[in-house]
């Protein structure tokens, strides 16, 4: 069973729930979808206390993403606007992704 994640946006929230996703489960399939090869990722995290943290923020290519998390496929394209409820279309892409669901088979 396999299960099929869209994330739209490279900056920090995207990219953290990618690592997050791709720790969790690292057989699910992961895709980030951003509209520039450089992404945002967090460095120097640190718990300052019970609801309060402290992080840098560095920009890297989407390479180093998907060598510390294989299962991430990044695709580099503009989300042009919602096709449905929950389907988004891509720029230049024929394809129409769900966006934040599971697929399982």
């Amino acid at each position: 069973m396999t299960s099929r994640y869209v994330i739209v946006g490279g900056g920090i929230a995207g990219v953290s729930c990618a690592e997050q996703l791709s720790q969790l489960d690292s057989k699910c399939e992961i895709i980030l979808v951003s509209e520039s090869n450089l992404i945002k990722s967090v460095t120097n995290f640190r718990k300052v206390g019970r609801a309060l943290e402290e992080f840098g923020v560095k920009e890297t290519s989407t390479s180093c993403l998907t060598q510390q998390c294989p299962n991430v496929k990044v695709i580099i394209q503009r989300v042009t606007g919602h096709v449905a409820k929950d389907k988004v279309q891509i720029q230049n892409l024929p394809h129409t992704f769900l966006l934040a669901l599971s697929h399982r088979k």
